[in-house]
């Protein structure tokens, strides 16, 4: 499988993005990273292509402040997967319509409700024009992104 780190024409092609709205986020990530907020690492967003008709993005260590906007300049609602913490504070900022994001929590006190569990359930929530987001900031980051690709491989080859 494929994997690219997005670029800037590429965003505007798969999400419809504008070119504002896009230089936007390119302007923020910039502003972060001159404030030594942002490592190298944590501003990259990867396109993953279509996956269950979404438009499907991961992201590592993602700041809330970043993630936000780019959730928000995404033209269509939000399927995202990520961890208690990341959701939590994205919801705590208040800047999110309710309808624009659907949330699937892995790594939460209940056993069974790990990353499996979540790629599992996205499946029977995928909806048409969409964005599947994955993102994971917390101590299983690596064994999280490795099964998010191996879901990838699994569901775009059917």
């Amino acid at each position: 499988m494929k994997i690219a780190v997005i670029s800037s024409n590429k965003l505007l092609e798969c999400c419809n993005m504008s070119k504002e709205e896009l230089q936007y986020i390119e302007n923020q990530l910039s502003e972060a990273r001159k404030n030594g907020l942002l490592l190298d690492r944590d501003s990259t967003l990867i396109a993953r292509g279509k996956v269950l008709e979404m438009d499907a993005f991961s992201w590592q260590y993602p700041t809330i402040e970043v993630l936000e906007r780019t959730v928000l300049s995404f033209p269509f609602n939000v399927l995202w997967i990520g961890n208690p913490q990341e959701i939590q504070a994205l919801i705590d900022r208040g800047n999110i319509q309710s309808d624009k994001l659907i949330t699937l929590i892995y790594d939460t006190p209940e056993k069974e409700k790990d990353v499996n569990w979540a790629l599992e359930s996205c499946v029977k929530m995928k909806f048409k024009p969409g964005i599947l987001l994955f993102t994971s900031s917390n101590s299983n980051t690596e064994y999280n992104v490795r099964k998010f690709a191996d879901f990838l491989q699994l569901v775009q080859t059917k």
